[in-house]
C-alpha cells in the first residue's frame, strides 16, 4: 500500500539521514572546521555551528541522495501506483523499448535534460534549485520502474551490456577531454555541448553497469551477501573515517598519493572492524543500515 511504501522509505532512508545530521555529520563537520577554517574551540561549541553555517560545513553531505531519493519517491507515487493498475501501459513502453534503436529516445531525452538545465543549474545538491539533478535524476527513477517490471527488457540490457559499455568509455572519453583541453572556461553554447555530451555517457554507463551487473553478480555468494549486508553502513560512515584520516594523514607531511592511498585503504580497514564490532552488535545501528537478520558474530 502507498501508507506502507511511505513507512519503509522513511525507516531506510531518513533516519539514517537524521543520524547523520545528529552524530556523524557534525563530527566530520568539526575536523572540516579545524582543517580549512582554522576552528580554535571545542566539538560542542562547533555542534551548534553545523547547523548554523549549514553548507559550509557540507550539512547533510553525502546522505543527499537519500533526502533525494525520498522526496522523488514521493512524488512518484501517484504515478507508480496507478502504472500498477495500468500495466499494459508499462508492457507497451517495454516493448517498444526493446526495439532496435529506440534505446535512444530515453538515452536523447536524458542529454536534452541535461543540455538545457546544466548550464543553469551545475548541482550543489540542495535539492530545491538543484533542478538539473533533479529532473536527471526523476527521470532515471521512473525508468527504473519500467524496466524492473519487464525481465525481458533486462535481459535485452544485459545482451547490450558490451556495446553500452564501449559507448560510456567513448562518450566520457570526448568528454573529459574537450573538458580538460578544449573548453576550460566554456561559453554557453560549449557548455550545452558537453552537458549533451555528459547524459549521453551517464545514460550508457548505467545500461553498461545494469547489463554487467545482472550478468556476472546474480549468485548467492557468501562474498555478495556480506557485500549487500554492509554497502548501506559503508555508505553511511565512510565520510566521517575518510575525514578522519586525511585529516591525521596530511599532518605527517606525506606527499598526496601516498596520503590517498592510505587513507582508502585504512578506511576499508577501520570500517571492516567497526562493522564487525559494533555495527552488528547493536541493534540501532543494524536497524539503521538496513540489516534485517542478526548473524553469528
Amino acid at each position: 500500500s502507498a501508507g506502507a511504501i511511505v513507512k519503509d522509505r522513511f525507516g531506510r532512508l531518513i533516519l539514517p539521514v537524521l543520524f547523520h545530521l545528529l552524530t556523524l555529520g557534525p563530527a566530520a563537520g568539526f575536523i572540516l572546521a579545524k582543517s580549512r577554517y582554522g576552528f580554535q574551540g571545542g566539538f560542542l561549541s562547533f555542534y551548534p555551528l553545523f547547523f548554523a553555517k549549514a553548507r559550509q560545513y557540507l550539512f547533510w553531505g553525502h546522505m543527499w541522495y537519500c533526502v533525494y531519493l525520498f522526496i522523488l519517491s514521493l512524488a512518484c507515487l501517484p504515478l507508480f501506483s496507478y502504472l500498477r493498475r495500468r500495466p499494459e501501459i508499462v508492457q507497451g513502453i517495454n516493448r517498444f523499448l526493446q526495439g532496435g534503436a529506440a534505446f535512444l529516445v530515453p538515452l536523447l531525452l536524458i542529454a536534452l535534460l541535461e543540455a538545457l538545465l546544466r548550464p543553469f543549474y551545475p548541482g550543489y545538491q540542495s535539492f530545491w534549485g538543484d533542478w538539473a539533478n533533479v529532473a536527471v535524476y526523476l527521470f532515471f527513477l521512473i525508468m527504473g520502474f519500467i524496466a524492473g517490471q519487464s525481465q525481458e527488457l533486462l535481459d535485452g540490457i544485459m545482451n547490450r551490456r558490451i556495446p553500452y559499455l564501449l559507448a560510456a568509455l567513448l562518450l566520457s572519453a570526448i568528454y573529459l577531454t574537450g573538458k580538460e583541453h578544449f573548453f576550460t572556461v566554456p561559453t554557453y553554447g560549449q557548455l550545452t555541448a558537453l552537458s549533451f555530451l555528459w547524459g549521453m555517457a551517464a545514460f550508457t554507463w548505467v545500461f553498461a553497469l545494469i547489463g554487467l551487473f545482472r550478468k556476472h553478480l546474480r549468485g548467492n555468494s557468501p562474498i555478495l551477501r556480506y557485500l549487500s549486508e554492509t554497502s548501506f553502513s559503508l555508505y553511511l560512515f565512510h565520510y566521517y573515517i575518510v575525514s578522519l584520516l586525511n585529516f591525521l594523514l596530511l599532518k605527517t607531511g606525506w606527499g598526496n598519493r601516498r596520503v590517498w592511498l592510505l587513507s582508502t585503504l585504512g578506511t576499508y580497514a577501520l570500517f571492516a572492524l567497526l562493522f564487525e564490532y559494533v555495527i552488528r552488535r547493536s541493534r540501532l545501528l543494524r536497524s539503521l543500515c538496513g540489516i534485517k537478520k542478526r548473524q553469528a558474530c
